[in-house]
Protein backbone atom coordinates (compact mmCIF):
# COMPACT_ATOMS: atom_id res chain seq x y z
CA UNK A 1 0.00 0.00 0.00
CA UNK A 2 1.42 3.46 -0.79
CA UNK A 3 2.05 5.80 1.98
CA UNK A 4 -0.18 9.05 2.32
CA UNK A 5 1.11 11.97 1.15
CA UNK A 6 1.82 14.42 4.38
CA UNK A 7 0.23 17.96 2.56
CA UNK A 8 -3.20 16.12 2.10
CA UNK A 9 -3.18 13.27 3.95
CA UNK A 10 -4.37 11.31 0.66
CA UNK A 11 -2.25 8.49 -1.51
CA UNK A 12 -0.96 10.22 -4.31
CA UNK A 13 -2.40 8.89 -7.81
CA UNK A 14 -0.20 7.66 -10.93
CA UNK A 15 -1.47 10.86 -12.43
CA UNK A 16 -0.28 13.55 -9.88
CA UNK A 17 2.80 11.16 -9.63
CA UNK A 18 3.52 11.71 -13.57
CA UNK A 19 2.43 15.53 -13.69
CA UNK A 20 4.61 16.54 -10.87
CA UNK A 21 7.53 14.37 -12.00
CA UNK A 22 6.75 15.95 -15.90
CA UNK A 23 7.22 19.80 -14.12
CA UNK A 24 10.51 18.66 -12.76
CA UNK A 25 11.70 18.28 -16.60
CA UNK A 26 11.11 22.49 -16.95
CA UNK A 27 14.26 24.18 -16.79
CA UNK A 28 14.45 26.57 -13.53
CA UNK A 29 13.22 29.75 -15.16
CA UNK A 30 9.80 27.62 -16.79
CA UNK A 31 9.67 25.98 -13.84
CA UNK A 32 9.48 29.77 -11.74
CA UNK A 33 6.78 31.09 -13.95
CA UNK A 34 5.00 28.30 -14.39
CA UNK A 35 4.94 27.97 -10.05
CA UNK A 36 3.87 31.99 -10.32
CA UNK A 37 0.96 31.19 -12.44
CA UNK A 38 -0.60 28.27 -10.85
CA UNK A 39 -0.28 30.68 -7.42
CA UNK A 40 -1.78 33.36 -9.26
CA UNK A 41 -4.90 31.23 -10.23
CA UNK A 42 -5.39 30.15 -6.51
CA UNK A 43 -4.62 33.66 -4.39
CA UNK A 44 -6.30 35.80 -7.07
CA UNK A 45 -9.44 34.19 -8.85
CA UNK A 46 -10.25 37.54 -10.18
CA UNK A 47 -7.80 37.17 -13.03
CA UNK A 48 -8.44 32.95 -13.53
CA UNK A 49 -9.41 33.68 -16.83
CA UNK A 50 -6.61 36.15 -17.86
CA UNK A 51 -3.98 33.62 -15.96
CA UNK A 52 -5.83 30.88 -17.90
CA UNK A 53 -4.42 32.64 -21.18
CA UNK A 54 -1.05 32.91 -19.63
CA UNK A 55 -0.39 29.53 -19.40
CA UNK A 56 -1.93 28.54 -22.76
CA UNK A 57 1.05 31.67 -24.38
CA UNK A 58 3.33 30.13 -21.64
CA UNK A 59 2.82 26.61 -23.38
CA UNK A 60 2.92 27.90 -26.93
CA UNK A 61 6.29 29.01 -26.05
CA UNK A 62 7.78 26.80 -24.55
CA UNK A 63 6.96 23.72 -26.98
CA UNK A 64 4.69 21.89 -24.36
CA UNK A 65 1.63 19.92 -25.46
CA UNK A 66 -1.67 21.77 -24.23
CA UNK A 67 -3.81 18.97 -22.93
CA UNK A 68 -0.29 17.90 -21.26
CA UNK A 69 -0.22 21.69 -19.69
CA UNK A 70 -3.93 21.48 -18.98
CA UNK A 71 -3.95 18.29 -17.21
CA UNK A 72 -0.38 19.39 -15.50
CA UNK A 73 -2.30 22.70 -14.05
CA UNK A 74 -5.13 20.87 -12.92
CA UNK A 75 -3.02 18.68 -10.88
CA UNK A 76 -1.18 21.33 -9.52
CA UNK A 77 -3.82 23.39 -8.30
CA UNK A 78 -5.57 20.35 -7.01
CA UNK A 79 -2.76 19.44 -4.88
CA UNK A 80 -1.77 23.33 -3.39
CA UNK A 81 -5.53 23.59 -3.06
CA UNK A 82 -5.60 20.30 -1.08
CA UNK A 83 -2.48 21.41 0.71
CA UNK A 84 -4.04 24.55 1.98
CA UNK A 85 -7.11 23.53 2.67
CA UNK A 86 -5.65 20.61 5.88
CA UNK A 87 -3.39 23.91 6.69
CA UNK A 88 -0.02 22.00 5.33
CA UNK A 89 3.18 23.02 6.29
CA UNK A 90 5.63 24.16 3.77
CA UNK A 91 7.85 21.67 4.96
CA UNK A 92 5.04 18.94 4.34
CA UNK A 93 4.84 20.14 0.93
CA UNK A 94 8.57 20.27 0.36
CA UNK A 95 8.78 16.50 1.25
CA UNK A 96 5.94 15.54 -0.58
CA UNK A 97 7.32 16.74 -4.08
CA UNK A 98 10.39 15.33 -3.69
CA UNK A 99 8.61 12.11 -2.65
CA UNK A 100 6.62 12.59 -6.30
CA UNK A 101 9.97 12.86 -7.95
CA UNK A 102 10.34 16.50 -8.20
CA UNK A 103 14.06 17.68 -7.74
CA UNK A 104 15.28 18.94 -4.41
CA UNK A 105 15.85 22.81 -5.52
CA UNK A 106 12.70 23.11 -7.48
CA UNK A 107 10.13 21.24 -4.46
CA UNK A 108 12.34 24.06 -2.16
CA UNK A 109 10.97 26.71 -4.45
CA UNK A 110 7.59 25.60 -4.22
CA UNK A 111 7.32 25.31 -0.61
CA UNK A 112 8.92 28.66 -0.54
CA UNK A 113 6.89 30.49 -2.57
CA UNK A 114 3.77 28.34 -0.60
CA UNK A 115 4.70 29.61 2.68
CA UNK A 116 4.60 33.51 1.33
CA UNK A 117 1.52 32.83 -0.51
CA UNK A 118 -0.46 30.77 2.55
CA UNK A 119 -2.09 33.69 3.70
CA UNK A 120 -3.57 35.08 0.40
CA UNK A 121 -4.40 30.90 -0.11
CA UNK A 122 -6.65 31.04 2.94
CA UNK A 123 -7.94 34.37 1.95
CA UNK A 124 -8.84 32.80 -0.96
CA UNK A 125 -10.37 29.13 -0.60
CA UNK A 126 -12.93 31.57 2.23
CA UNK A 127 -13.96 33.54 -0.83
CA UNK A 128 -14.76 30.25 -2.51
CA UNK A 129 -17.74 29.66 -0.50
CA UNK A 130 -19.12 33.49 -1.23
CA UNK A 131 -21.85 33.71 -3.88
CA UNK A 132 -21.84 37.50 -5.46
CA UNK A 133 -23.65 37.89 -8.61
CA UNK A 134 -24.53 34.54 -9.22
CA UNK A 135 -26.65 33.95 -12.41
CA UNK A 136 -29.30 31.77 -11.30
CA UNK A 137 -31.21 31.91 -14.42
CA UNK A 138 -31.15 33.04 -18.20
CA UNK A 139 -33.99 33.11 -21.20
CA UNK A 140 -33.55 34.14 -24.40
CA UNK A 141 -35.24 34.12 -28.36
CA UNK A 142 -34.24 34.98 -30.87
CA UNK A 143 -36.07 37.79 -33.80
CA UNK A 144 -35.74 39.22 -37.07
CA UNK A 145 -36.23 42.96 -37.49
CA UNK A 146 -38.91 43.86 -40.08
CA UNK A 147 -40.51 47.32 -40.94
CA UNK A 148 -37.41 49.51 -40.13
CA UNK A 149 -36.96 52.91 -40.99
CA UNK A 150 -33.52 51.90 -42.21
CA UNK A 151 -34.06 49.70 -44.81
CA UNK A 152 -30.39 48.39 -44.42
CA UNK A 153 -31.08 46.87 -40.97
CA UNK A 154 -34.28 45.51 -42.18
CA UNK A 155 -33.86 41.47 -42.03
CA UNK A 156 -31.01 41.85 -39.61
CA UNK A 157 -31.30 38.52 -37.01
CA UNK A 158 -30.98 39.82 -33.15
CA UNK A 159 -31.16 37.89 -29.78
CA UNK A 160 -32.87 39.35 -27.15
CA UNK A 161 -31.31 37.94 -23.39
CA UNK A 162 -33.28 38.01 -19.94
CA UNK A 163 -30.78 37.19 -17.26
CA UNK A 164 -31.67 36.54 -13.57
CA UNK A 165 -29.15 37.58 -11.11
CA UNK A 166 -28.54 37.21 -7.39
CA UNK A 167 -26.74 39.39 -5.67
CA UNK A 168 -26.55 38.35 -2.57
CA UNK A 169 -29.54 39.48 -1.34
CA UNK A 170 -32.35 39.50 -3.94
CA UNK A 171 -32.88 38.80 -7.85
CA UNK A 172 -32.63 41.00 -10.59
CA UNK A 173 -33.56 40.92 -14.07
CA UNK A 174 -31.03 42.08 -16.35
CA UNK A 175 -32.33 42.75 -20.24
CA UNK A 176 -30.30 42.67 -23.31
CA UNK A 177 -30.15 42.62 -27.08
CA UNK A 178 -27.10 41.57 -28.64
CA UNK A 179 -26.58 41.20 -32.50
CA UNK A 180 -25.29 38.12 -33.27
CA UNK A 181 -21.50 38.95 -33.51
CA UNK A 182 -22.04 40.65 -30.42
CA UNK A 183 -23.70 36.82 -28.92
CA UNK A 184 -20.92 34.24 -30.31
CA UNK A 185 -18.51 36.75 -28.79
CA UNK A 186 -20.24 36.67 -25.76
CA UNK A 187 -20.38 33.11 -26.23
CA UNK A 188 -16.44 32.97 -26.32
CA UNK A 189 -15.98 34.86 -23.03
CA UNK A 190 -18.24 32.49 -21.48
CA UNK A 191 -16.51 29.78 -22.96
CA UNK A 192 -13.41 30.75 -21.56
CA UNK A 193 -14.66 31.70 -18.31
CA UNK A 194 -16.15 28.20 -18.20
CA UNK A 195 -12.67 26.63 -18.78
CA UNK A 196 -10.76 28.69 -16.23
CA UNK A 197 -12.93 27.62 -13.78
CA UNK A 198 -12.61 24.20 -14.51
CA UNK A 199 -9.31 24.52 -13.78
CA UNK A 200 -9.61 25.71 -10.76
CA UNK A 201 -12.41 22.97 -9.71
Amino acid sequence: KMVALQATAEEPSDELRADVAGTGQFSDEMFQEFVSLVLTILTKTSQASRMLTAIEAFGEENGINPVALQSITRTWLSYLRAAQKNNAPPKAVRDDLVSLGLPDDKSTLVARVYKKNVGALARAVEGRTLTVNQLTDMQWRFGVTSGSSEVRKSGKTFLQMKLTINNGVKNEDVFMELTLPQFFSLMKEIQKAKAALDQMS
